[in-house]
């Protein structure tokens, strides 16, 4: 694969050879139904990249938090799931300047009000994926990568002593005894 030096503009046509080579990959459907929906997509990211509003200042609340509740109607009324991504775009600005201003800005108003709304994204994700709406491993990705969510585990310290013997050295009796003595959760 031909590719320009880092820095170098990519031509029209130097944009298409590369893409025809990603689109060979496996990661790439052969269906030309699916190609279909993917050009739909992008023409669709495309027309909204154009009409997107000049960037807002991230200070001014009242206009975040006026813009980001325009973006949940407008999901309502076109039946999509809002997202961080959708409402960065929706803002005018890109969600990593987003996050970055929430990670210098952490006590402001503004912060607080997007960190709200990304949980309820987060949580309309979960209730999307709970009811079919949306594949369940998919949500659970973008729950982990965009919305920060984590897996915890808990280690419980067992002591020894108390523990059951290995279960060939007890008898039926001796282990039902024991399992009866466990808690009932």
């Amino acid at each position: 694969m031909s590719r320009t030096p880092k820095g170098n503009i990519q031509s029209y046509e130097q944009m298409i050879e590369s893409n025809k080579q990603i689109t060979q990959s496996r990661l790439y459907s052969r269906d030309d139904a699916t190609s279909e929906k993917i050009s739909a997509m992008v023409e669709s990211t495309r027309q909204s990249l154009e009409q997107m509003p000049k960037k807002i200042d991230l200070s001014d609340t009242e206009v975040v938090r006026r813009v980001a509740l325009q973006y949940l109607t407008a999901c309502d009324n076109t039946a999509c799931l809002p997202s961080k991504t959708g409402v960065c775009r929706a803002l005018g600005i890109s969600r990593q300047a987003v996050d970055a201003y929430m990670q210098r800005e952490p006590k402001s108003s503004t912060t607080a009000f997007l960190e709200v709304f990304f949980d309820a994204c987060a949580e309309l994700l979960t209730n999307a994926a709970l009811i079919g709406g949306i594949h369940p491993i998919m949500s659970i990705f973008i729950a982990k990568s965009i919305y920060k969510y984590k897996e915890v585990s808990t280690l419980e310290v067992v002591n020894p002593h108390d523990a059951l013997r290995d279960s060939s050295d007890l008898t039926a009796a001796e282990v039902a005894k024991k399992y009866a003595e466990l808690p009932a959760d």
